[in-house]
């Protein structure tokens, strides 16, 4: 498993990749903190990334997200006021994260609990999902030919995009090849939905997803140092955590990122079946973003490291 911070940086082939929005929302508020455009540190693929873009906030649910940055100790009351305001509990202890003696901290916080409006179904049966260089067998949910959920399913060539809209966000899974950034992944995600065959329910055979659930912890080194063009601030530490489940009954991501350092006062006519037993991506937009251009969520899985892995293969895959 292993996070990057953002949609262009590299892929490594065979190996579970994410991002999330956190990532690049804390670096932005870091940026209007120091009032600079770009936060210069040893040059790196990282920071050179982080700071070509910044993440378009007003695309997600403001209720959903704490996005704050400043001096220590009163930024931590801030944010655990928002914290409170929002979701009525302190949800990240920053307190206990940054060292007493930092001089300030930006944090960011994004909580997307996704239900879908009917439960899908487990299948009892395992199925085997498929990489270059393995079969293994793993736990599925889905249904068979009809949903009562919003859900659309689109075949472009050999790549299949199945799209589930809930009342707040949209979540897209594309069965694609491998490629080296999740950025071009996305693209042709796009195009799958965009030129693709919309199967009709007639269409459609079984749709079968595997369960996926991590809790990931991560820092990000290569961005820490003197801000060369923000002297004296520099930057000591840089973490992210995230956890994502996805099951029968809908989605549920947490993530933070924070960032604390010193400074100073300054078409077929046969059923399509659907199933994700081959490298697939994820990804999570909000409604508001109603033209799915800013993803605050891409999960490229390549492994079998985080599904519901059986001990035998079952000799049915179909209930």
């Amino acid at each position: 498993m292993k996070v990057i911070p953002t949609l262009r940086n590299y892929v490594k082939k065979g190996v579970d990749t994410y991002y999330c929005a956190t990532v690049q929302i804390v670096w932005d508020k870091l940026r209007d903190l120091l009032l600079i455009n770009d936060i210069i540190v040893t040059p790196n693929q990282y920071s050179q990334e982080l700071n070509r873009f910044r993440y378009p906030i007003t695309m997600l649910d403001e209720g959903r997200y704490i996005a704050v940055a400043g001096l220590v100790p009163g930024v931590f009351d801030i944010i655990e006021s928002e914290m409170m305001r929002k979701f009525g509990e302190i949800k990240v202890d920053v307190r206990s994260i940054v060292p007493g003696n930092t001089f300030y901290t930006a944090f960011a916080y994004l909580n997307k609990l996704l239900r879908f409006d009917v439960p899908f179904k487990e299948y009892a049966d395992s199925i085997v999902f498929n990489s270059n260089t393995f079969q293994v067998p793993v736990k599925m949910f889905g249904y068979n030919a009809h949903t009562e959920n919003e859900v659309f399913i689109y075949k472009f060539n050999e790549a299949l995009a199945l799209r589930i809209t809930t009342m707040t966000d949209t979540i897209i899974f594309t069965k694609l090849l491998y490629a080296n950034t999740l950025d071009t992944l996305v693209s042709e995600a796009a195009v799958v939905r965009n030129y693709g065959h919309k199967l009709e329910p007639a269409e459609i055979g079984k749709v079968a997803i595997p369960y996926l659930s991590f809790d990931s912890s991560n820092e990000f080194p290569e961005v820490c140092g003197p801000i060369l063009n923000a002297v004296p601030y520099s930057i000591d530490r840089f973490i992210e955590n995230t956890k994502f489940a996805l099951d029968e009954y809908g989605v549920k991501l947490e993530s933070y990122a924070v960032i604390f350092g010193s400074g100073s006062a300054g078409m077929h006519s046969v059923e399509q079946d659907v199933i994700f037993d081959s490298p697939f991506l994820v990804e999570m937009y909000d409604n508001l973003d109603t033209k799915l251009e800013n993803p605050y969520f891409v999960y490229y899985v390549q492994t079998t490291e985080n599904m519901k892995v059986v001990d035998t293969i079952n000799n049915s895959n179909n209930n």
